[in-house]
C-alpha cells in the first residue's frame, strides 16, 4: 500500500509498507506475480519477520500441480488484490477479494486498514505488485512459503491528496506464507525483507 498493504505491515495502510527484516537472498526460479518510502501496493499488509530456509485453486494431488496452484494463488494476491484505486472505490472495496484470497494475520491487517483508512481519509492507489517468484518451499502438506522479488507500485495519499508513501524505486525480497484451507491455497501473511534489494529473473 512497504499494496500501500505495502509498508504498513502491521497496520495494512502502512502494514504492507513498513517492513524490515531479512529474507534469504534471491536464488533462482521462475514465476511472476510489491514499497517506495516504505512498502507500496499494499501499505499495511506486509509483516516483518525472518524467513525460513487468484481465483483460488482446488488442492491438486501431484507435487508439480501443488506448486502450480500455490504460484497461481500467490500471483493473484500480489497482482490482483493490491491493484486498486481507493480514491475512486473507497477503502472497503478490497474486502470481498481479500476474503477470497487471504486468511489469518494478513486478512486481519487488511480489515484493520480499511477501518483506519475510512476514519483518516487516507487512500491507496496502484496497479499491484510486479512480482517474480524466486522459489516455493513446502513446509507441510497444507503450508508453504513463497519468496518473490517484487516491486511495490502502490502509493498512499493523505485526505488532501498529499503523497505519503511512494512506490518502490527498486525490487525487494518478500516472503508469503501460504496455507491450504478447504482445498484452496490462501495467503496468511506477507513478510518484507526490509530494504533488501534483488534483481528479477
Amino acid at each position: 500500500m512497504s499494496n500501500p498493504i505495502r509498508n504498513r505491515i502491521p497496520t495494512l495502510a502502512a502494514a504492507l509498507i513498513l517492513a524490515s527484516a531479512g529474507v534469504a537472498a534471491c536464488s533462482s526460479s521462475g514465476g511472476s506475480t510489491s514499497d517506495g518510502t516504505t512498502d507500496s501496493a499494499a501499505p499495511t499488509t506486509e509483516a516483518v519477520a525472518p524467513t525460513t530456509s487468484t481465483s483460488t485453486t482446488d488442492a491438486p494431488t501431484s507435487s508439480t500441480t501443488v506448486e502450480d496452484a500455490i504460484r497461481a494463488a500467490h500471483t493473484r494476491v500480489m497482482t490482483e488484490l493490491f491493484a486498486r484505486d481507493e480514491r475512486v472505490t473507497g477503502p472497503e472495496a478490497i474486502l470481498p477479494l481479500a476474503e477470497e484470497l487471504t486468511t489469518g494475520p494478513l486478512l486481519r491487517r487488511i480489515q484493520d486498514d480499511v477501518i483506519e483508512s475510512s476514519q483518516s481519509g487516507e487512500r491507496t492507489a496502484g496497479p499491484g505488485y510486479e512480482s517474480h517468484i524466486v522459489r516455493v518451499t513446502m513446509l507441510a502438506q497444507d503450508k508453504a512459503r513463497v519468496v518473490d522479488c517484487s516491486l511495490g507500485r502502490g502509493e498512499r495519499y493523505a485526505a488532501d491528496g498529499t503523497l505519503l508513501i511512494a512506490a518502490d524505486d527498486h525490487y525487494k525480497l518478500r516472503e508469503s506464507a501460504m496455507v491450504l484451507v478447504d482445498g484452496r491455497w490462501l495467503a496468511s501473511d506477507i513478510f518484507s525483507g526490509g530494504d533488501e534489494q534483488c534483481e528479477p529473473s
